[in-house]
């Protein structure tokens, strides 16, 4: 700051007028003055001057609140408050300027007010306490009552049903409205959640085109879908045996549009009760196994349980007949290694893992030999020979005690085919295999070259003791995650490697394509479909001959 008037002595100038002076001044101290402490001691408790200031605070706050600027600020945050979604816990939706300046007053003693309830510090007006003893409830929580006011029709507890802004059940189009929120003005007006009906010809007039790609349900429909609901698990009940279903199965079942528009709208109408991870492939369900008696989980040798992944559990089988595809051995992408018996070839010994495979390589490379002319500086090529290598890497999950020896009883073998089999002369030879892997591969013939375990150090492990801390016999110290790491095989080709003399149907099978070597003739494109009443035309499926 420059100099006014030769005064040097900067303390005594003012604020003056309009150039926002503050609500509380203070003398600054002299050069050589200790301001010392009036209202705390360095020995009481709290910081030097924290009661002081406190007080300072609030005394600022309060002549801010009391001039113009401060209840203009005031009805400003009392209309934002308005407009927040309405929700019964937690910050309410008002805006106490009497809770600003008691926090004002209490800074630092670790006193907390909520600036949009009273000055009431108890638990029951937080949101953990009341989320979990007003709202928990099946006749307080906000699902059950829509539920209830929207699907059956009951009147269930109207003051919580008021809580959530959740219209009667006699509303059919209405779902929650309540005042202020989102869709209000400062406050003002109402926020309003409705139905979607594509019934209703009124809301499609400008495009009656999307009103088939609308799928609503109304409050009939879900009425009689819901009509048999179970109280026990929750899941619809239909009279081709309930369970859990497909939403969309039910539907197809109820809707009025059209076949054409059913087929557009509705996706894959599946019967999950039927096929499902844990009945289909038999993967077990760990966290659903109400059979389980986990007091004596670990107690004796382990057994295998509703949580079992069975594939896991699966041991190695030989067989002359091929390999055993029951429900014990089916997967999603079927994987398997098959070992020749190098004194019985049609003898195999299976490896099934539950594994997950990543990195799939299947590389291809041909030999091209250089060849100098005299006389001549470019150089020239001769074919030399056709080379293939398949690499990936997959990891094995044991999910449960029953899985964890059996799991390892398959890694130790598949270690031992990258050993010699004698034979009965004592003669060294190598392991030819069969490898599967969905039907990219399907049973192809080769050699392992070269894999690795590696055992992750965010692998967790079985520690192997008993309740009272006794070493287990019937577990083992292992880890439940191992990845089989640069896993390479060379394929044996069961056809001539050549190059595909008809397109159409090539007689070198690199890719399997199914055990049969399956595959199409895809038809021509279809012209351009219009595009607000599609009609796709009929897909054909052709082998080839």
């Amino acid at each position: 700051m420059g100099l006014i008037d030769l005064k040097t002595n900067l303390r005594s100038l003012s604020y003056g007028t309009g150039r926002g002076e503050p609500y509380i001044t203070r003398p600054l101290p002299a050069y050589d003055e200790d301001p010392g402490n009036p209202f705390l001691g360095l020995n009481m408790f709290g910081r030097a001057g924290q009661l002081g200031r406190n007080l300072t605070d609030v005394e600022r706050l309060t002549k801010y609140l009391t001039n113009g600027k401060g209840l203009l600020f005031n009805a400003k945050q009392i209309a934002l408050e308005k407009t927040k979604p309405k929700v019964p816990y937690g910050p309410k939706r008002n805006f106490l300027f009497s809770t600003v300046l008691a926090q004002a007053g209490v800074q630092g003693t670790g006193i907390h007010f909520d600036r949009t309830n009273s000055l009431n510090v108890d638990n029951d007006q937080k949101y953990d306490y009341l989320t979990r003893t007003a709202f928990s409830e099946e006749n307080a929580n906000r699902l059950t009552l829509l539920y209830n006011s929207k699907i059956v029709k009951t009147t269930t507890n109207p003051k919580a049903r008021n809580e959530f802004g959740i219209t009667g059940e006699g509303d059919e189009t209405t779902i929650i409205s309540y005042a202020g929120g989102p869709n209000s003005i400062g406050g003002l007006g109402k926020t309003t959640f409705t139905r979607s009906d594509r019934n209703n010809t009124s809301k499609w007039d400008k495009r009656p085109e999307l009103r088939n790609k609308v799928l609503a349900l109304t409050p009939n429909n879900l009425n009689e879908f819901y009509k048999g609901r179970s109280n026990t698990t929750g899941f619809t009940s239909f009279s081709d045996g309930g369970g859990i279903t497909n939403f969309i199965l039910a539907l197809n079942g109820l809707s009025n549009a059209d076949s054409n528009t059913k087929k557009r709208i509705l996706g894959r109408i599946t019967r999950y009760d039927q096929f499902n991870r844990a009945k289909t492939f038999k993967t077990g369900d760990q966290g659903k196994d109400k059979l389980l008696d986990r007091q004596s989980y670990y107690t004796g040798a382990p057994q295998p349980t509703a949580g079992t992944d069975i594939i896991n559990f699966k041991k190695v089988y030989s067989s002359t007949k091929g390999v055993n595809f029951e429900k014990s051995s089916e997967d999603m992408i079927k994987f398997y290694i098959a070992v020749l018996d190098n004194n019985n070839p049609e003898k195999k010994t299976y490896i099934h893992f539950r594994a997950y495979v990543e990195g799939i390589q299947d590389n291809y490379s041909a030999n091209w030999n250089s060849i100098n002319y005299a006389g001549r500086g470019e150089e020239f090529y001769k074919y030399g020979g056709f080379n293939r290598d398949i690499g990936f890497s997959f990891k094995v999950h044991v999910s449960s005690r029953a899985e964890l020896f059996p799991t390892y009883q398959k890694l130790n073998y598949l270690a031992s085919i990258m050993a010699p089999d004698y034979s009965s002369p004592g003669y060294m030879r190598g392991n030819i295999v069969e490898l599967t892997l969905g039907d990219y591969f399907n049973d192809v013939p080769g050699v392992i070259t070269n894999f690795s375990y590696n055992l992750s150090d965010e692998t967790s492990w079985d520690i192997a003791r008993n309740n009272d801390g006794t070493i287990d016999e019937n577990s083992a110290e292992l880890a439940t995650l191992i990845s089989v790491d640069s896993f390479t095989f060379k394929p044996i080709h069961k056809f001539i490697p050549e190059k595909v003399n008809d397109p159409s149907n090539p007689q070198s099978k690199f890719i399997s394509l199914g055990s049969g070597a399956k595959g199409y003739a895809p038809t021509p494109a279809p012209t351009s479909l219009n595009p607000i009443n599609p009609t796709p035309p009929t897909p054909t499926l052709q082998l080839p001959s």
